[in-house]
């Protein structure tokens, strides 16, 4: 199962790399909940969210990527708050930040916020945060080294402190500007050496434990009982600024190179046009499939990788790491790839006939129709009047495999497909009777079209 931890100040990325296999990304800001599950993530462990002046994850992020069969695990800062919010609706919380914001002992978001560090310095905490603070003087009044007045009083002098500042040092020196907890403040000074208390650390590790444990299980796709509906607000944001920001979010260097491979494309003579249609009927094949909650059974993944690679003959890992050197791919997004595939599958069985509408309609807009309804009366004309209009394989005398040999090989001068059950799709159709049925009317026409021939002088 491919897992994915937003991580910043709450933990070391080496400290969650040594407890769970997992692809560590910094911060979650909005979207990058969505990017990771549309890049094949099926379990999420979020932590922190982003610095000051950026949006977190959206708790409606959250409910979509559990409709789409991930599990989403959440501790020690936004995390914890994402899953109190959303535990009655599948969200896994860890940690006592988490329990204390699912109980409601905490509900200010202020609690898990910190002043965040450089990116390039793994986005290190400037600040203390309060929780940690409240974990700490509960230790020391446990041990004895503060009493029940001096806790309350310096939570106090911390809660009213702006968070980018609350620390350690500074939280000590009002007190003793303030005469709070005057006698036990050197004490306590040095008792928070070694004792003081960080709960998000604690919190976050037991995050990537119990995932590891939870995925070394082999888990099924997250099943909910709700149904996610997008809104216009949802669907801007997908269609807009998730897909802009790209390159804010460090694929620059890709964004570059799209433009130039389309300028490639548009130069040649009227492919952009035909390639942006269908790449338009996939983008919104696959929105659709997303709000009809079509989650791609792993089965399927599988059978689908199966097939990918074997129609292009990347049936050794090396051939399959070349090819995606070539196309630009890495793993992650050609497993987002292969579920893509099964989703916009599932959907074109779902909406069956009422396709068939709209393929005519195209064949239309393509000028492709008249010639294509000519010959499909003409058909059936032929085979009406030679009592053959409803011929089936049985009372033909042919065999599936004549028949493929003679439509691949003679008629299309192909070979023959290795695996004829992988033409459904293809062919559109759902079963392998009514493909066969197809070819046998087209051979029976044909024998009638070139027995005409030959009468002819």
């Amino acid at each position: 199962m491919s897992c994915v931890v937003f991580i910043g100040p709450s933990a070391a990325r080496q400290e969650i790399e040594k407890r769970l296999e997992a692809r560590i990304l910094p911060p979650a800001a909005e979207g990058d909940v969505h990017r990771a599950v549309r890049a094949g993530a099926r379990s999420i462990g979020l932590v922190d969210g982003p610095p000051a002046g950026q949006a977190g994850v959206w708790p409606q992020e959250i409910l979509w990527a559990m409709s789409q069969g991930v599990h989403v695990f959440g501790a020690a800062g936004l995390g914890a708050l994402r899953a109190a919010e959303l535990q009655g609706l599948g969200m896994h919380g860890i940690g006592k930040v988490f329990e204390a914001y699912g109980s409601g002992r905490l509900e200010d978001d202020d609690e898990i916020a910190v002043r965040q560090g450089p990116a390039e310095a793994g986005h290190p905490a400037l600040s203390d945060a309060m929780v940690n603070i409240r974990a700490t003087l509960e230790r020391a009044q446990q041990d004895g080294v503060v009493d029940g007045q001096t806790r309350a009083g310096l939570e106090a002098l911390a809660k009213g402190t702006f968070y980018a500042e609350r620390s350690w040092d500074g939280l000590l020196q009002r007190a003793e500007a303030q005469e709070v907890g005057v006698v036990s403040l050197h004490v306590l000074r040095g008792w928070l050496t070694d004792r003081r208390v960080d709960q998000q650390r604690e919190d976050a590790l037991a995050l990537a434990d119990a995932m590891q444990v939870f995925v070394e299980g082999d888990p099924q796709p997250m099943a909910v009982d709700y149904r996610f509906e997008p809104t216009t607000l949802w669907e801007r944001a997908v269609g807009e600024r998730w897909t802009a920001g790209l390159a804010e979010r460090g694929d620059a260097g890709d964004e570059v190179e799209r433009s130039l491979l389309l300028e490639e494309l548009r130069l040649q003579d009227g492919a952009f046009a035909v390639v942006r249609r269908r790449a338009l009927g996939r983008l919104l094949a696959l929105r659709e499939a997303e709000r009809r909650g079509l989650v791609p059974d792993p089965e399927a993944i599988q059978e689908e990788r199966n097939r990918f690679r074997l129609e292009r003959g990347l049936l050794s890992r090396h051939a399959l790491d070349q090819w995606l050197s070539d196309s630009g791919f890495d793993a992650p997004a050609f497993d987002r790839l292969i579920a893509d595939e099964v989703r916009v599958a599932a959907l074109e069985k779902e909406l069956g006939a009422a396709l068939g509408e709209h393929i005519v309609a195209e064949l239309r807009r393509r000028g492709e129709y008249a010639e294509l309804a000519a010959r499909a009366r003409d058909k059936q004309a032929a085979l009406a009047a030679a009592g053959e209009a409803d011929a089936d394989l049985e009372d033909s005398g042919r065999t599936p495999a004549e028949l493929l040999a003679w439509y691949y090989g003679q008629q299309l001068g192909q070979e023959l497909p290795e695996r004829p059950e992988a033409l459904l799709r293809e062919w559109g159709l759902a079963e392998m009777e009514d493909l066969y049925r197809a070819i046998l009317r087209e051979f029976l026409y044909s024998r009638l079209e070139s027995a005409k021939d030959a009468e002819t002088p």
